[in-house]
């Protein structure tokens, strides 16, 4: 979005329309934890994820963690064996509405072991919890602040694919596959009008975010924004846009 006093881009802001845990083993597929949509902050100089209490309250809950984030200990504690009895277990983010790219995060990869090394310290006592002391872990994902930005931190971004066109204002999102044997490198012009195979259709966004929306041709996204507008994505990126 624009700096308001020099005028040029200084964060990134994406429309989450679907927070979801996903297994294939155990748990099965949530309900959407998002209501509407949640303007969130591509972030890389953040460490952790942070979300809406609307959000993270059902997600804690699912995951039976327990959130402190808001305490001077700044944890959410969760059980560090849920890697080995739900190992399939991922968090599911999808932007732009249900025709958006979704990028799926595993829980196993967001769950630290950094809890027992404070507690032997004597830095960190932990509150009661649902689950053995011997298996306390820190998860990576947190409550936002009362009127604080929500940001998709490194907990997020490691999981995503992101393309940055700055010379057109966009970003263009897609789910990451860090053991690929191949590569497909697609060169993006000076002068193109947008990251190539980024493609979209409208979906409703809050009041005052900025959006994309169809040009008359329906072929490429014209930039532009809007009071109520649109966000359009389809296939495997997410164009979202900053004037």
């Amino acid at each position: 979005m624009p700096e308001e006093e020099f005028g040029y881009i200084t964060h990134f802001n994406v429309s989450l329309t679907s927070l979801t845990t996903t297994s294939s083993d155990v748990s099965g597929t949530s309900e959407n934890f998002v209501k509407g949509s949640v303007p969130v902050i591509l972030d890389s100089g953040t460490t952790y994820t942070y979300l809406p209490r609307s959000v993270t309250a059902p997600l804690f809950a699912r995951l039976n963690a327990v959130d402190k984030s808001q305490s001077s200990t700044s944890v959410v504690y969760v059980d560090c064996s849920l890697r080995e009895t739900d190992p399939n277990l991922f968090i599911e983010y999808q932007f732009g509405g249900p025709s958006g790219p979704t990028v799926k995060v595993s829980i196993a990869d967001i769950i630290f072991d950094d809890v027992q090394r404070l507690v032997d310290s004597g830095s960190l006592s932990p509150p009661k919890l649902p689950f053995p002391m011997d298996s306390i872990c820190s998860l990576g994902v947190m409550t936002s602040s009362s009127g604080d930005v929500h940001l998709l931190g490194d907990t997020f971004l490691r999981s995503a694919y992101v393309v940055y066109d700055l010379s057109n204002d966009q970003v263009a999102l897609a789910q990451s596959f860090m053991n690929s044997t191949r590569t497909n490198i697609i060169e993006i012009p000076r002068n193109a009008s947008g990251v190539p195979l980024a493609t979209g259709q409208p979906e409703v966004l809050p009041t005052g975010v900025p959006v994309a929306k169809k040009n008359n041709g329906g072929e490429r996204l014209a930039i532009g924004m809007g009071m109520g507008g649109f966000l359009g994505v389809v296939g495997v990126v997410a164009a979202m846009v900053m004037c």
